[in-house]
């Protein structure tokens, strides 16, 4: 993975691999999602959370993660579970290679805002019964995970 030294400090190339914890929430028939504005999910509707930094323990990570792309703050969480994804294509159909491994667990999450972060436009109580191409590979696996039916 290679960075672009620019006052905007915007990854110039997708990562090959990224490892991250994520939070499922979902309320009254929607899912809590952020809109990815980098990497291979750019444009689409992906589970709040993100990797761990160095000593952080996955609930910790997540916690600071809901706050920073949701403003939300984690009341429970339970049964994590881990997924690996091989991704085949970016977000605008371009052949990629990535490999995403992550650990996500149901959770409810008290509060929350609309806020943009590195990573994120934001937001957004998406429908489960959405068109899935919103949502991001990541998603659509632990949807599948969650209910096999839907």
């Amino acid at each position: 993975m290679t960075r672009n030294d620019s006052a905007s400090d915007v990854w110039s190339a997708t990562p090959r691999y990224h490892f991250g914890v994520y939070a499922y929430v979902e309320r009254a028939g929607a899912l809590l999602t952020v809109r990815k504005t980098r990497g291979p999910y750019t444009g689409l509707l992906d589970l709040p959370g993100g990797a761990p930094e160095p000593g952080e323990r996955r609930s910790e990570a997540l916690r600071r993660e809901l706050m920073e792309e949701c403003g939300a703050e984690l009341v429970t969480c339970s049964g994590w579970r881990h997924l690996s994804l091989r991704v085949r294509q970016d977000s605008e159909g371009t052949p990629i290679d990535f490999h995403h491994e992550a650990d996500w667990v149901v959770a409810t999450v008290t509060g929350g805002s609309n806020p943009r972060s590195v990573d994120t436009a934001g937001t957004e109580w998406a429908g489960l019964r959405a068109g899935r191409e919103r949502f991001s590979p990541l998603v659509r696996a632990v949807m599948a995970g969650v209910n096999p039916t839907r």
